[in-house]
């Protein structure tokens, strides 16, 4: 059975058909490794989590209005290509900025503040997969800097972000690969993950958005969580479990 979940004072779920598992082979081997991947923005944190990171960087002192102006410009030239592209995609900010000093605010940032706004339902589910002896991910399209001390505070030891292009110690505003979003998390999870080494339909994955629909269908128990009313209303049809959290 699926279930439709909420972590309030009192638990409770409901249930409704599961997916047919029967065309599942029973012949696959006992050596593959089970998963539990989570998303990071919307679902281990409400909101973003760069976004709370350039807020902070701004109280902080340590970002000017100018790169600030030059990310909303290059915005404005990409929009015709799509708001994934204009904004989600949209690194222009750090351009110029010292790698190593990025990563240090980063650490800092994650350990002042982003740790605490980790929701405590999915920490304690995180920890029961991890007692129950899956393996960990996290997987965002925040970039890269970010996500890895994150995955440190949390002992994850895979975490794939934004990959951010370097030249001469500096972060040059351009990608280094895939911008973790919409179908390319779905391809970063085929290639990351391959059939001979993870048994995807005996593992778990944690995800908020519409955009991830095509991710979480890749594994055997997809969890929706906080979705918007359409967004649960078409999971349902789709034998997702919905974790509704505070």
């Amino acid at each position: 059975m699926a279930f439709l979940c909420a972590w309030t004072p009192s638990y409770s779920c409901w249930s409704r058909p599961s997916r047919d598992s029967s065309a599942r082979s029973t012949t696959l081997p006992e050596s593959l490794r089970r998963l539990a991947l989570f998303d990071l923005d919307g679902t281990l944190i409400a909101g973003s989590s760069e976004r709370r990171f350039l807020r902070w960087l701004l109280e902080q002192g340590e970002l000017r209005p100018w790169p600030v102006l030059r990310a909303l410009g290059v915005a404005l030239w990409r929009l015709p290509r799509g708001r994934t592209a204009a904004f989600k995609a949209n690194k222009a900010i750090y351009r110029g900025q010292p790698a190593a000093w990025m990563e240090e605010l980063a650490e800092r940032f994650v350990g002042e503040e982003l740790r605490w706004r980790l929701r405590q339902p999915l920490l304690d589910r995180l920890e029961a997969h991890r007692d129950e002896g899956l393996e960990i991910a996290l997987l965002s399209g925040t970039p890269e800097f970010l996500l890895g001390p994150l995955a440190r505070a949390l002992g994850v030891e895979i975490a794939v972000g934004t990959p951010m292009a370097r030249l001469l110690g500096k972060l040059t505003g351009s990608l280094a690969g895939p911008h973790p979003y919409g179908a390319a998390k779905a391809e970063i999870v085929r290639e990351r993950f391959p059939a001979e080494d993870w048994d995807l339909e005996a593992s778990y994955a944690y995800a908020d958005h519409a955009s991830d629909l095509e991710m979480l269908a890749l594994f055997g128990h997809p969890h929706l969580v906080n979705p918007s009313r359409r967004l649960l209303a078409r999971a349902k049809g789709e034998g997702l479990d919905v974790d509704l959290v505070d």
